[in-house]
């Protein structure tokens, strides 16, 4: 008898195809997260330089 489990609308039959769809929801999320922290030192970068013009402009 094999052990069969609904995971979203799929129905998974053996642990190697449960495996598979956690590694791509996992590689999802770990993609999201790369964009995220990529995003996050653009922003860190624009600021610092805008802040270091200021500074530039405030002290000639």
């Amino acid at each position: 008898m094999r052990h069969e489990q609904i995971f979203g609308n799929e129905k998974i039959t053996s642990p190697d195809v449960r495996r598979e769809v956690v590694t791509k929801c996992d590689r999802y999320l770990r993609t999201e997260t790369r964009t995220n922290y990529e995003d996050q030192r653009r922003e860190n970068k624009e600021i610092r330089s805008s802040f270091l013009s200021a500074k530039c402009d405030g002290n000639p």
